[in-house]
């Protein structure tokens, strides 16, 4: 998500760097990397990314699946 975080606001595609991290419902936000919080918040807020079951779930694997979908939002965005 990092990546894809990056990227985007790298051309302008997403608000970023304004200091306020607006948090997910999502209940295991906090076992997000430090690092990532900012790029995960931005994503779930955009709805590029929706999560599992209300989760992020940060420690599992993408699946190709999850990917493909996340390339057709960025498309459609």
């Amino acid at each position: 998500m990092v990546i894809v975080y990056r990227a985007l606001a790298g051309m302008n595609k997403l608000n970023v760097g304004d200091g306020v991290l607006d948090v997910p419902q999502a209940s295991d936000f906090d076992k997000v990397a430090d690092y990532a919080k900012e790029a995960v918040s931005a994503l779930v807020n955009a709805k590029l990314v929706n999560g599992k079951n209300g989760l992020i779930d940060p420690l599992a694997n993408t699946t190709r699946a999850e990917v493909a979908v996340l390339l057709k939002r960025i498309s459609d965005y």
